[in-house]
Formats: structure tokens, sequence, C-alpha cells
């Protein structure tokens, strides 16, 4: 998320204009407290919420990873982790990729974090008190990848809101997201039959900022 400086407000010593003057004072001390609270991944302003359902999605450190290293995916596979809401192009097995029900967005977190209407991989959830524009935004270095693509979709509301799919360069999805509102993230890995040893790393970078 987007660093910035913390403002802490306070009133200082009021006073008539007609009694003192704009300075006229030697010297002021005002003691204000602050409470600033380090958390989760999963519980922070911006939340990312892995689905404990799915395989390799999970809090590493209280920090969101996508692991899938040990054991790795099949040599010849396609594999998806989380439920789609957009159409795919023609290059996966039939029935790929599997759906969210039309009146359950996979994103859904309505029924609690353990719910059965989260079905995304994971969830970026707004959870503060205002609107804010999250972005998300994907950098894979394709390490060692003779025959492997993947595909990432963001999505919201029964909707397909981006896209992102095996390439050079990071791509970035972003959305406006109210007080406890979620998009979710799902992805497929397509392992071709010369994809042994195939290895992707990368990292994923959310920033969030309010809407002007």
């Amino acid at each position: 998320m987007k660093r910035r400086k913390l403002l802490i407000g306070a009133s200082g010593v009021a006073a008539s204009a007609l009694a003192i003057g704009t300075g006229a004072f030697s010297a002021a001390r005002v003691e204000r407290n602050a409470s600033i609270t380090v958390t989760t991944d999963a519980d922070g302003l911006v939340g990312l919420v892995p689905n404990p359902d799915v395989a390799g999605v999970k809090m590493n450190s209280s920090q969101l990873a996508i692991d899938l290293e040990d054991p790795g995916v099949n040599v010849n596979s396609v594999y998806q982790f989380g439920l789609f809401e957009g159409d795919l192009d023609n290059d996966y097995p039939e029935n790929f990729p599997f759906k969210a029900e039309p009146d359950k967005p996979a994103e859904d977190l309505s029924d609690g974090r353990d719910g059965d209407l989260f079905k995304s991989a994971f969830a970026v959830v707004n959870q503060s008190s205002s609107e804010k524009r999250i972005q998300f935004t994907l950098d894979i270095d394709e390490v060692d990848v003779e025959d492997t693509t993947f595909a990432f979709e963001i999505h919201r509301e029964n909707e397909q809101k981006g896209l992102i799919e095996s390439g050079p360069g990071d791509k970035t999805v972003d959305d406006v997201l109210g007080p406890g509102e979620a998009f979710g993230v799902s992805f497929i890995i397509d392992a071709g039959e010369n994809a042994l040893g195939d290895e992707l790393e990368g990292s994923i970078e959310i920033r969030g900022e309010a809407v002007q």
C-alpha cells in the first residue's frame, strides 16, 4: 500500500484576539495520544485475505503468499486456483475455467472469511471507513520458462474487472472499493508438455489511495 505520513491534528491554546495578540505567549506545550497498530495482511486497512480452501495461497509470516514450489504443478497440466467470472481464450481444456454462480460473486465475503460465498483464490478488501482506489499490479519474472503460461483474473460483482496474462513487463488493474467492499483474484497455471523444470517468480503490489 502506498506509504503516507501520519498527521496528528491538535487544537492549540485558544484566547481572544483582543486580549492576546498573535504570538504573544513565550512558550506552550500540548500533548496528545496516538495509537498505531501493525497487523497482518488479512486484517490491515487494505486486507489481503487468502481462501483457506485454495492450495498454495496462504499467510506466510503474516503476509499473503502464493507458493506452488512444493511440490509444484504437474507437467502437461492445467491448474485453476479460485473461481472465475469472465471468459478466457480457448486455450484451456473443456469446462475451464470453473465459474462462480450468477447470484454469488466469487469475492463475496458477506458470510465471513470462511463462508461458502468466498470462492476467489484470495480477496483484496477495503477495510477502511472511506472509499479507496485500489491498484493491483502483477510483476512476474519468467526465470526459466519453456512451456508455462498463466492468467490472473481480477473480478467483482459477477464481472471481470481485468485479466493479466503471460507476457513481458508488469501489468496493472485498478478498481474503486467502498468501505467493506472487495475484489477477488483467481488464477490459472498452464504447464505444457515441455514445461518440466519451468520456474515463475514475481511479486504482487497493492496500492490504495483516497478517491478525489
